[in-house]
């Protein structure tokens, strides 16, 4: 998915339910980061957009997953389609809200991203196969930076993760940069 059909979809939600500003939190909200950069590899294959909608909102979540979402006339028509997501289900880094990057759509509604290195701990705490390569293919890209990623993981909520949960995500993140830099160096040789 490129911004612009993600722009599409954005605009088309924002005039059904009247809502103004959209929070973007799965894969997709790399676009919001690095803009059109990454349309042209492997972040351009997801066909969702994930989007947050508040529990006292749930009206607008069932219109948005009934016109929107996926198996809808909409995605079968146009090939990309809106889920809708709770916050709950994402571990985020302490103060995440103040790293949201935010793209006002001309003509449109405010769309809110999910920065880089908030995104990558997302995924770092589910950890399935897609999130594996996801973030894979971001440090290849060099869209995170291992400084920042090392600082936002003392910042991961220590109320919803234990210790040894906490381990064991910073023994991902560390030990995936680290084979990723080894495979770089050996290429140069």
């Amino acid at each position: 998915m490129t911004l612009y059909e993600m722009s599409k979809i954005i605009k088309a939600a924002s005039y059904i339910v009247k809502k103004d500003n959209f929070l973007i939190v799965g894969s997709q909200a790399v676009l919001g980061n690095y803009l059109n950069e990454v349309g042209g590899f492997e972040f351009a294959r997801s066909r969702e957009i994930d989007i947050v909608i508040k529990e006292s909102e749930q009206e607008i979540a069932d219109l948005l997953q009934g016109i929107f979402g996926e198996a809808s006339y909409f995605e079968r028509t146009h090939g990309i389609y809106i889920d809708v997501v709770d916050l709950k289900t994402c571990i985020l880094p302490e103060g995440w809200e103040r790293r949201l990057l935010k793209r006002q759509l001309e003509d449109g509604p405010l769309m809110r991203f999910l920065s880089a290195e908030d995104l990558a701990f997302a995924k770092y705490a589910a950890w399935r196969d897609k999130d594996k390569a996801f973030i894979a293919k971001m440090w290849t890209e060099n869209l995170l930076d291992i400084e920042k990623m090392r600082e936002l993981w003392s910042k991961l909520p220590k109320d919803r993760l234990s210790n040894e949960e906490l381990s064991l995500i910073k023994n991902r993140f560390e030990r995936q940069y680290n084979e990723l830099q080894n495979l770089g160096t050996s290429d140069d040789s």
